[in-house]
């Protein structure tokens, strides 16, 4: 039995080379087992077999009810039990249809949220400082910023793995570029514009 609901859904869902669609996410949500036994869960695969579940304690398989973030409750039933891993499916055609979409939707969420948080910026004001911790400011330029990281182009890079100030936000060295290095924040940035300033 194979979960159809998922065959026909656009964008977030991958080929991964074999006809076997897959959708990667990180949904958490609570499972019911029998009629009492509440246990936390997360969905973190679709595929036409199932949904794929991880958590904290081991799911038999059989029917249980489980409620993710953001959507109702669902009667699922599972099909394979993997120690603390599973797969279900709703046994409810319509809940079915319902939950593959819901699933699509909050994956592409997701990997919307995933593409903001790595989108490059070029700063109109290009001009900052480099400070090692413990040293003097250096001049330097942003080559591109995102909220989590940025390219900085300087004469004398730090070592990869160095902690230092970026204008004002403290960062660690990720690795060496041809003109300098790149490096990512320890606390993201709110926002980033090309009017941004370090």
């Amino acid at each position: 039995m194979r979960n159809k609901a998922l065959a026909g859904l656009p964008m977030s869902v991958e080929d991964d080379g074999e006809n076997t669609m897959s959708v990667s996410l990180d949904l958490p949500g609570h499972i019911v087992v029998g009629e009492r036994r509440y246990a936390g869960t997360i969905l973190y695969r679709a595929t036409m077999e199932g949904l794929w579940f991880r958590g904290d304690v081991e799911v038999p398989v059989g029917d249980v009810h489980i409620t993710l973030r953001g959507m109702s409750r669902v009667h699922c039933r599972v099909v394979r039990s993997l120690g603390t891993h599973f797969v279900a499916m709703p046994v409810d055609g319509q809940e079915m249809r319902n939950m593959a979409s819901q699933v699509v939707a909050a994956a592409q969420a997701q990997m919307a949220a995933v593409r903001r948080r790595h989108e490059r910026v070029v700063p109109s004001n290009k001009a900052t400082t480099v400070t090692p911790i413990g040293g003097v400011p250096l001049p330097a330029e942003i080559i591109d910023i995102s909220i989590s990281g940025a390219a900085v182009r300087i004469a004398q890079k730090p070592q990869v793995g160095t902690t230092v100030m970026i204008g004002r936000h403290e960062a660690h060295v990720v690795r060496h570029l041809p003109e300098g290095f790149a490096a990512e924040f320890d606390r993201p940035l709110v926002l980033v514009t090309p009017e941004i300033e370090l």
